[in-house]
């Protein structure tokens, strides 16, 4: 546990350092990662507009999370090891009311049980997999939340 513990507070660190460009949604990123969502869409044989009928489940910095907002998904679950992205998710959620399919909540997706009553028709996790202190415990809990 100690371990896990020291590995989540130097990613946090890490990350806090390296993506408060993420962290703040600068324009310029967002537009970059629009772009690439769209085309992992596409991938998917989706469209855009297919998303206001998805639940969707993010990982990350929550520059994501807030694209599935801004391009109309249902709902949007985003997780985080990190309160930077929690907060300012949430900060939205509270201060907005156009914000509210969009949540956030500080979660360590390898330990700590997931629980999503309505259950997940999508999940984006670009670059965050690798990061799961054990990928296989992490995804195995996703994927017990997954629709069919």
């Amino acid at each position: 546990m100690q371990e896990n513990n020291l590995y989540r507070e130097r990613m946090k660190a890490t990350y806090q350092k390296i993506y408060q460009d993420r962290y703040d949604f600068h324009p310029k990123l967002i537009e970059y990662e629009k772009k690439k969502i769209a085309k992992n869409i596409k991938e998917m044989s989706l469209e855009i507009s297919d998303l206001k009928n998805l639940t969707i489940l993010n990982m990350g910095t929550g520059i994501e999370s807030f694209i599935f907002h801004e391009l109309g998904a249902k709902k949007i679950y985003h997780y985080d090891i990190s309160d930077i992205p929690v907060n300012n998710l949430n900060r939205l959620n509270k201060t907005d009311p156009k914000y509210h399919n969009l949540h956030s909540k500080k979660l360590d997706m390898v330990e700590d049980a997931l629980f999503i009553s309505e259950g997940i028709d999508l999940v984006y996790l670009a670059g965050v997999v690798h990061h799961f202190s054990d990928p296989k415990k992490g995804l195995d809990n996703i994927f017990l939340n997954l629709n069919k």
